[in-house]
């Protein structure tokens, strides 16, 4: 073994990799305290949400210009936010849309009936939105939605917060909002939690999902960088130390981050499409398209060690104490 001063100067790489991985962890872990407390994730919300809908205000007026027959012309308008606009009640154009059946404003207190359903009118929901930002489910998703009119041209935009599920309850939270795991958003009535506002106005509630949590790593982001930078100064020492030994001890932390960061992955199955079933399911074993990733990924770094590593295995293949060992064994 050589000096420190020796260790340092061949391995500062991996050691200063590791180092930073760890301080990563760190952060996370000390961050848990933090997103555990209610009114610190909503308040994180609220500001990401009003960052976000002071942009639409000025988009919005930007739609109210006068002109009655230009098609509306949003640049940089981001794919979860829609603009609609009317001229004397009439749709007029448009950028991105609310997956809606009527959007007919004319009459809004005028309910189409289904015939083959009366019990469901075809009233538009965007008929009633108010000039202020509101919470409305229109379509399969929630959006904050506003409405703003001079007399003769009225806009209405909206921002996806969030989507419904197959069972009727909210998911896929927008992750422009950047709302920690285990925690989701429910409408002001028949929940508990905190609200977030918008210019003084509660728009929605936050609530911890799971509320007897004991995860350790509360940020998911930290957490993902940390393993990262471990794996990658791991990755870095084989070339430095090509022994079988390291090889294999090697090999199996590699193993054991794999199913660790599979098991991180399945904790952001509702919030992170990459590890969500609904967009990829390869099976019960390859459940997300985040999981056929880490197998891939996986399957490289060993074989890149493995080539690393060829001549000392090779050495070892061929050396008199192997040949003895396949004797016995014959």
């Amino acid at each position: 073994m050589g000096s420190i001063k020796d260790i340092i100067r061949n391995f500062w790489a991996p050691i200063l990799c590791a180092l930073a991985g760890l301080v990563f962890l760190c952060a996370a872990i000390g961050a848990r305290s933090y997103m555990r407390d209610l009114d610190n994730v909503a308040d994180a919300t609220e500001s990401y949400l009003a960052a976000r809908l002071s942009s639409l205000d000025r988009v919005i007026e930007k739609a109210m210009a006068p002109d009655t027959t230009g098609w509306l012309q949003l640049e940089r308008l981001r794919d979860d936010e829609v603009v609609y606009k009317y001229v004397f009640d009439t749709l007029q154009s448009w950028s991105n849309q609310f997956i809606v059946v009527n959007d007919n404003i004319q009459s809004p207190y005028f309910t189409y009936q289904r015939l083959s359903r009366p019990e469901y009118g075809l009233q538009s929901p965007l008929a009633t939105i108010g000039d202020k930002w509101e919470f409305r489910n229109i379509g399969p998703d929630w959006y904050a939605v506003k409405s703003v009119t001079d007399g003769i041209n009225r806009v209405i935009a909206g921002l996806q917060i969030c989507s419904v599920g197959a069972d009727g309850q909210i998911s896929e939270i927008n992750p422009a909002l950047h709302l920690p795991e285990f925690y989701s958003i429910r409408q002001l009535t028949g929940y508990t939690g905190t609200e977030v506002s918008v210019d003084d106005e509660p728009l929605f509630l936050i609530i911890n999902s799971s509320p007897d949590t004991t995860h350790l790593f509360a940020n998911s982001r930290l957490r993902w960088i940390g393993l990262a930078l471990i794996v990658l100064s791991m990755i870095l020492y084989v070339p430095r130390r090509r022994k079988l030994v390291p090889w294999l001890v090697i090999s199996v932390n590699f193993l054991v981050f794999f199913f660790l960061a599979r098991y991180w992955g399945s904790q952001m199955s509702d919030s992170a499409r990459m590890f969500s079933p609904s967009v990829y399911a390869g099976g019960s074993v390859w459940s997300s398209f985040g999981d056929l990733m880490l197998l891939n990924i996986l399957l490289i770094i060993e074989f890149v060690a493995l080539y690393l590593i060829r001549e000392p295995l090779h050495e070892w293949a061929v050396s008199d104490v192997t040949k003895d060992k396949r004797r016995c064994w014959t």
